[in-house]
């Protein structure tokens, strides 16, 4: 069985990663107005996961 690929954003700041190398369930906290991309497509690492 293969792990999923996901990431997730809750409510304002919180969010959890999942394209950090050996990191599971890295929590970040952004604060403050700004553009941030989310997820975008990425075949290199996992062609499994297609996004980072």
């Amino acid at each position: 069985m293969t792990e999923a690929c996901m990431c997730s954003a809750v409510g304002d700041p919180h969010y959890t990663q999942y394209d950090a190398a050996g990191c599971k369930n890295c929590k970040l906290h952004f604060q403050g107005p700004c553009m941030y991309v989310l997820t975008e497509r990425d075949v290199a690492e996992k062609p499994e996961c297609n996004f980072k």
